[in-house]
């Protein structure tokens, strides 16, 4: 297990998804910053401190989509290289190769517990995000692993 503190961003419309999130990455030890909209978290990630480590993003959100949001961090030359991490419910190659090809580096399909999403958190802090990052093959999490 890592001992690295890292903070933590993560945008999501649902308040019970953000309340999950929370307790789930609580129980890493790690800090989390939470926002509902997209705007607020691109403002924020414009604005540090904190500086994240790691970007969780919902897909599906009103306003700024998901989507949006990668494109925005991707295209900014300051914001680039951060991780981005999908957290969605969707699931089918399409989606995740849209995200693939706008430039997140992770995606997680929502997992149905707290245990489920705090391992699924755990895994992708097991990663060197510094010095590279997981091969294609590691692209889609799972949970099996």
């Amino acid at each position: 297990m890592m001992t690295e503190l890292r903070t933590i961003f993560y945008v999501d419309d649902d308040p019970d998804d953000l309340d999950f999130f929370q307790e789930a990455v609580d129980a890493t030890g790690q800090h989390v910053t939470l926002f509902q909209l997209g705007d607020q978290m691109i403002h924020a990630l414009k604005n540090p401190p904190p500086d994240p480590s790691l970007i969780f993003v919902d897909l599906n959100m009103p306003g700024k989509t998901g989507l949006d949001i990668i494109a925005e961090i991707k295209s900014s030359n300051a914001l680039c290289n951060l991780p981005i991490i999908i957290l969605s419910t969707a699931s089918d190659s399409k989606t995740i190769d849209d995200c693939k090809a706008a430039g997140a580096n992770f995606y997680i399909k929502k997992a149905n517990s707290v245990a489920e999403l705090r391992k699924s958190i755990e895994y992708v802090l097991s990663f060197d995000w510094i010095n590279s990052f997981p091969p294609s093959s590691l692209y889609v999490y799972n949970p099996q692993k």
